[in-house]
């Protein structure tokens, strides 16, 4: 285990001035500040659980809001829009107003509540109809006490702990105590045992003994075949898609693994989060850095089956994870790769709207029109992914800059000026990942070195400043001077990747960190599958146009056909067809 684990530096300014920077500030204009004046039965749902008619559900409505706040701490952290925050806080303010004496905070009325099952509305009386849907309740109650967590760690605003306190009493009350009840008895153990990772945060964070013994007995839980068993697969080295619940929602219990592998100091627990990780990243990672097939790991990483943003933005976090539990600077080139494909690339440029399935070929949709179902009076454009796609952009402030020891590590070289909490500057200059030189000053507090990360995909990546940096493992490593400026030179090489499976035949090309592809509206001339293979030699002759946007054009010439190849972000952003997956 890790004992000197890495942890995304305080930043106390930030300017982001790079197209993710622009996307997170167009999604903080146009969707998340006006989020509760648009969809007010974000809120509404829990003042009126109770009032019959009842409101007609999803068994997953509780979520919501928890994930909205989830993702906008991390929006928070990397953006610092003052705007935000105060919004924020008075979504919790009205939230927190809601909860019931018992400590309840969902949305499904009293003699349902934390039951698993609620009762399908009657709108034309004021009975309901007698028949009863499965509910997510403790996966709801979880993902607020998760946006609570992060928000109290950035206010330390005690009102939300005390929240989350309730919270925890009645499940103790609930479940695990006299009443015989355990929480698998509620059904969907892959979201409803969730609270099991919560709980071990909140003994990381408090210290409190009542969030470990909750989190043991969830654990125990877990440990059944028909919850997943996760520990028991992990250690016979089975791929996580093999086991009996390979949802994408098991991800956020298997967290718990990592956090428990901090409360109680055994490697076990880190060991098994790793072995399930890194499975699904040989087995079930897309060519675009997203993960999930059909809402689930399934083997096949080629398959062309939806790959929902949730799931993104759930193995993501995963990986997160385990950087700061370990360090692993691949898990740093995962998450590089991922922001600027899969993530990116889930959001309208606008940053009105995200998707639910960004495919590696077909069309980039709004999620409102693929999940529509979802949309509900009073909350038309909430979904499952609308209020969660966010968090995978801001997720950025807690791996860009991370203190280690006693050295500042820069792993994003998006064009920044920042500021930290203990006065070290920073200035990133460059168009970085579109062009191949990223300009580096900074100024550290007294004996701080500085550690500039080499990515994965170019080991032959060079410094100029040789006297004050020398190469350590995966990093440039500064003597610890305190102004320092160097320039990295980071070879963008052309990658390509044959297809297997689905893919047999076909091929995709990688420029750095970015795919690239073929969009129909970009070629009207060519049809993909009249495009000549295309070869190394021809990619490096072609010709590259980076845009301020942040789109990536290549024009590759091959056999008297000019192709225009674009970056993942930017593939059907303006409604066309687009691919991947050339042909050979």
């Amino acid at each position: 285990m890790n004992d000197n684990p890495s942890v995304g530096i305080q930043i106390a300014d930030m300017q982001l001035d790079d197209h993710i920077g622009a996307l997170g500030r167009n999604i903080t204009e146009n969707w998340l500040l006006n989020l509760r004046k648009t969809n007010p039965a974000l809120l509404y749902m829990f003042r009126d659980k109770n009032v019959a008619p009842y409101r007609r559900l999803l068994p997953w409505s509780g979520e919501f809001v928890g994930k909205y706040l989830t993702g906008c701490a991390a929006m928070y952290r990397l953006l610092g829009d003052a705007r935000l925050k105060d919004e924020c806080l008075a979504v919790i303010d009205e939230l927190i107003s809601y909860q019931e004496p018992n400590g309840y905070l969902g949305v499904f009325p009293e003699e349902y509540q934390l039951t698993g099952k609620s009762p399908e509305p009657d709108l034309l009386d004021d009975k309901h109809s007698g028949a009863a849907f499965e509910t997510w309740d403790a996966w709801g109650h979880y993902h607020i006490m998760t946006g609570l967590l992060d928000w109290y760690q950035i206010t330390k605003k005690k009102p939300l702990l005390d929240c989350i306190d309730r919270i925890a009493a009645l499940f103790l009350n609930t479940f695990y105590g006299a009443t015989g009840r355990r929480l698998i008895d509620i059904g969907w153990a892959e979201t409803n045992l969730a609270p099991y990772h919560v709980f071990a945060r909140l003994y990381n964070e408090t210290g409190d003994e009542k969030y470990l013994s909750l989190a043991k007995e969830i654990e125990r839980d877990c440990a059944e075949e028909s919850a997943g068993n996760y520990l028991a697969y992990a250690k016979k080295n089975l791929p996580f898609y093999q086991c009996p619940k390979p949802r994408w929602e098991s991800l956020h219990v298997v967290m718990g693994f990592a956090e428990m592998a901090r409360a109680v100091g055994q490697e076990d627990y880190l060991e098994a989060a790793k072995q399930i990780f890194y499975s699904i990243l040989s087995t079930d990672v897309h060519n675009t850095g997203g993960f999930s097939t059909r809402e689930q790991a399934v083997g096949n990483p080629y398959s062309f089956g939806a790959i929902e943003t949730c799931c993104v933005v759930a193995y993501n976090a995963f990986a997160l994870q385990l950087y700061h539990a370990t360090g692993a600077p691949e898990l740093v080139d995962f998450l590089e790769h991922s922001l600027y494909n899969a993530v990116a690339g889930s959001f309208s440029k606008t940053g009105r709207w995200s998707t639910y399935n960004t495919p590696m070929e077909g069309l980039r949709m709004a999620n409102y029109h693929e999940i529509g179902f979802q949309s509900r009076p009073g909350s038309p454009d909430l979904n499952c992914c609308s209020v969660n796609a966010h968090r995978a952009i801001g997720m950025l402030a807690d791996w860009a800059y991370v203190q280690k020891d006693d050295a500042l590590l820069i792993n994003y070289y998006g064009r920044a000026h920042v500021i930290t909490a203990d006065s070290d500057e920073i200035t990133v200059e460059g168009s970085y990942p579109f062009c191949d030189t990223v300009k580096i000053t900074a100024k550290l507090s007294k004996n701080k070195k500085l550690r500039l990360r080499i990515p994965g995909f170019a080991p032959d990546t060079t410094i100029s400043d040789t006297v004050n940096f020398t190469k350590k493992g995966s990093y440039f490593e500064s003597n610890g001077n305190g102004t320092l400026s160097a320039e990295l030179h980071i070879p963008l090489h052309y990658r390509i990747e044959e297809g297997k499976s689905d893919c047999d035949g076909r091929y995709c090309i990688y420029r750095g960190p970015i795919l690239l592809g073929y969009d129909r509206g970009e070629n009207p001339t060519v049809a993909v599958r009249d495009i000549p293979q295309l070869s190394l030699k021809a990619l490096n002759a072609a010709e590259v146009r980076p845009l301020d946007s942040g789109e990536l054009a290549v024009f590759v010439n091959a056999a008297d056909k000019t192709v225009k190849l674009t970056d993942f972000y930017t593939l059907g952003q303006r409604g066309s067809w687009y691919t991947t997956w050339l042909y050979h």
